[in-house]
């Protein structure tokens, strides 16, 4: 399995968050799932969008980055 990592932004923002769901639905990707906690000062978000070429997860968290994984099997 090879797991492939992009970086969108430093943290989650809303307006980072918008224009990827934007370019993704423009690729023709749609959500599958959604979720996110708060956890203390910890916004957590996540999603899973299946396209045309398979399915990405995307995960935001403060401290760490906003980034998209796609997994090859």
């Amino acid at each position: 399995m090879q797991v492939e990592k992009w970086v969108v932004g430093d943290e989650y923002d809303e307006i980072v968050s918008a224009r990827l769901k934007r370019a993704l639905s423009d690729l023709q990707y749609a959500a599958r799932d959604q979720w996110s906690v708060l956890a203390g000062s910890q916004d957590i978000h996540h999603w899973t969008v299946s396209g045309p070429e398979g399915q990405l997860k995307i995960e935001s968290e403060p401290m760490f980055n906003f980034q998209l994984k796609e997994t090859h099997y």
